[in-house]
Order: structure tokens, then sequence, then C-alpha cells
């Protein structure tokens, strides 16, 4: 116990044991010289873990092709883009679009900011919207002014709430007035 009548929680190695009190809470600034070292450790750490991520982003996801009426060959012709698949993301609570742009003049509206894009779960019709965190935005790339670059992968990632949508469902994106319809979730 210290002089304030908390419990102290001892570290190993922790020499300084000054308190400072502030608000009725008293802290040990050896735990805090501790605690700051094993934070700076972990950021050290922190571009490997980032260049994991981005690696993994960044190998796509595997050829889903979609079938029926919005056929691949239809969707590349009319919006220059060849879809990539849909695949199940951070532990099943998103799906990841990925698309990638053949034609950019013809995929210009795939990547206009205004489109609101969703996904449609086909056995229920259960909507998945972008979700739009305050500090980052949607997240899906979006084309800021220019036009969108020939033989670049582009994502967009939907919310999946309560792991609705599985493996092996079939689904449908909407993105204004394209729909690539019959698509498998990986």
């Amino acid at each position: 116990m210290n002089s304030a009548g908390h419990p102290r929680h001892e570290v190993p190695g922790a020499h300084i044991t000054t308190g400072r009190h502030r608000k009725g809470i008293t802290v040990d600034t050896g735990t805090l010289l501790i605690a700051a070292r094993r934070f700076c450790n972990s950021v050290r750490r922190t571009p490997v873990i980032g260049l994991v991520l981005a690696l993994f982003l960044a190998g796509g996801c595997a050829t889903t092709r979609p079938t029926g009426e919005s056929g691949s060959s239809q969707i590349e012709e009319r919006w220059g883009v060849r879809i990539e698949g849909v695949r199940l993301s951070a532990a099943d609570n998103m799906l990841d679009f990925r698309y990638r742009v053949i034609d950019p003049e013809k995929a210009l509206p795939l990547l206009d900011s205004a489109v609101k894009p969703y996904l449609v779960d086909q056995s229920s019709g259960a909507r998945m919207m972008v979700p739009n965190p305050p500090k980052v935005g949607p997240l899906r790339q979006t084309s800021r002014g220019g036009k969108p670059i020939a033989d670049r992968t582009y994502f967009i990632l939907f919310a999946n709430p309560g792991k609705y949508v599985k493996t092996g469902n079939k689904v449908t994106v909407v993105i204004g007035d394209f729909k690539a319809e019959n698509l498998v979730v990986e």
C-alpha cells in the first residue's frame, strides 16, 4: 500500500518510488518510466508490423470471378475494371472488395466520393455499408479529382456487423449504376 492507501503495483527493476499525486490518484513514477520504455520499444516494432500489414493488403484478393448477367467480360467492357474478389477481413468483421482498373476513363464513376457503395447478401437481402469513421473517412479509395491509374488494384471495405456474411455466401456489390452480382465471398 502506498501513502494514499492504494495498492502499489511492484515492477521488477523499478527503483524510483517517488509518487506524484494528482486528482486523488497516486502515480508511481518508476512504473511510468518502465511503461514508457515498453511503449517506445513497441513503437520501434510498429513499422515492421505496418510493413507486414501493407504486404498483406497489397497481395489483393484471390480471383473470384462473377457469373451470370454481369459477367467479368461485360463489366470490363462497360466499366473498365476487372473484379479481383471479395474476401472476409478483420476477423470476419469486414468484407474487402478488390477491383483492378483496366480503363481509367470508364472506371472514373466507381471512384466518385459522392457515390455511396453497398454490398448485398443475396440470400437475405441484407445491405452492408462502407464504414465512415470520423477521423479517417470512408474506408474506400476515391479519385480525389484525378483519374484512376491503369493496372492498379483499388479496394472498398464493407462492414460485416455480427459476422453476418460468411465464406461461400454470394453477394452483389453496387456502386451507383455499377452492379457486380454473384460474387462468392472467400
